[in-house]
């Protein structure tokens, strides 16, 4: 919904605004490695890396979780506040990736889809290296294509809602049928 909003408005100050200074506020309003505050990234690396241990360390948890709710109760799990607790990570670590590089709308779609396609294990403690490094190996992807193909004309995020966009609407119409 923020992404329509965005949108939106991103396409009225196309109409008000000069092409160079909208490429201005572009850079502002898209996500884009090379906006990145650098001085961010030593604040936001040992942050993100807690959380991902944090996750690790609930992995056991979740991967009791996939047998359903009751039976994850019935083992001793309190699901509600694991939940709440994965919840809060997963907040913090899209807060911190956000504030770096911009909005990225799509990209956790992307990811996590293509991770349970490429990865057919149950396990969270591989699942979460498995798709950690599969979202870096796609951002990086993403930033080559734009660097090699577009000359820097767009940012990733276009790229990323693109695809993310298409694949979207691809998995709504494979999941209708």
């Amino acid at each position: 919904m923020l992404g329509s909003v965005f949108g939106s408005i991103s396409q009225f100050f196309t109409l008000l605004v000069d092409p160079s200074e909208f490429a201005v506020l572009q850079d502002a309003m898209f996500a884009s490695f090379n906006n990145a505050n650098r001085d961010l990234v030593y604040i936001s690396v040992p942050v993100l890396a807690l959380c991902l241990l944090a996750l690790y360390r609930f992995a056991n948890q979740l991967d009791v979780c996939l047998l359903g709710e009751d039976n994850a109760t019935s083992l001793g799990i309190d699901t509600r506040g694991l939940t709440l607790k994965v919840m809060m990570i997963i907040a913090v670590m899209i807060a911190v990736s956000t504030a770096l590089v911009g909005p990225v709308l799509f990209f956790g779609l992307i990811v996590v889809s293509l991770a349970r396609q490429m990865f057919v294990s149950f396990q969270h403690r591989f699942l979460i290296l498995a798709t950690s490094v599969l979202a870096v190996f796609l951002l990086l992807t993403g930033q080559y294509v734009v660097e090699q193909w577009f000359g820097f004309e767009t940012t990733v995020s276009v790229i990323i809602n693109f695809v993310g966009g298409s694949y979207f609407l691809y998995l709504l119409t494979k999941n209708k049928f």
